[in-house]
């Protein structure tokens, strides 16, 4: 909340409403109440078949919203604990790791997801391949869904069907998980040698 204040400072000085602004994304979150996923292959287009010859995958619920955003914040609660279980060292590649990992949770599994929201993982993904050349699938998968979320919104192409790169996302996710928790166990064991 506070990052989000400063940033609408400008506004504010330029006359608009402290209320006006902090309440531009829950408005805007509301404008697409209708769909759970908007051409984006998360854990919704798994088990909803998008609207007709769209990706545009319908809220069956309002209450599911907040069953998706619920879910998020366990898995998020579960992370978190692990990592201060633990007592890692963070470094720049644990950061980079744990980062890469934070915008796959929240895509895969936060309702309203766009199409463009990816986005952050293409960036991370660069610094993730210059300190893990071995894992340069990691980085192709994500390319490969954040591409084909681009191809199929900008040329109404439906080439692959949604739900199919949904699961190839959710194993990307599992696999990914799996190697930053080894991450963060070897870790600790090296924490503990140290010591």
């Amino acid at each position: 909340p506070v990052v989000n204040v400063i940033i609408c400072l400008p506004a504010i000085i330029m006359g608009r409403t402290i209320g006006s602004c902090l309440s531009i994304y829950t408005n805007q979150a509301q404008n697409y109440a209708e769909y759970i996923s908007m051409n984006f292959p998360n854990i919704y287009a798994v088990f909803i078949k998008p609207n007709g010859g769209s990706n545009l995958i319908g809220n069956v619920d309002k209450a599911f919203s907040s069953y998706g955003i619920l879910l998020t914040l366990s898995i998020f609660i579960i992370f978190a604990i692990i990592v201060l279980y633990k007592d890692i060292k963070f470094d720049k590649k644990m950061y980079i790791n744990l980062s890469l990992l934070s915008v796959m949770i929240c895509t895969f599994f936060l309702p309203r997801m766009h199409d463009r929201y990816l986005y952050m993982a293409d960036v991370i993904t660069i610094l993730f391949y210059i300190i893990n050349r071995k894992k340069i699938y990691i980085p192709i998968a994500i390319s490969f869904i954040s591409l084909y979320t681009y191809i199929e919104y900008l040329y109404s192409t439906k080439s692959i069907p949604i739900q199919y790169v949904a699961i190839l996302y959710f194993i990307v996710l599992l696999v990914y998980t799996k190697e930053v928790y080894i991450q963060i166990i070897n870790n600790k064991k090296i924490n503990n040698v140290k010591e």
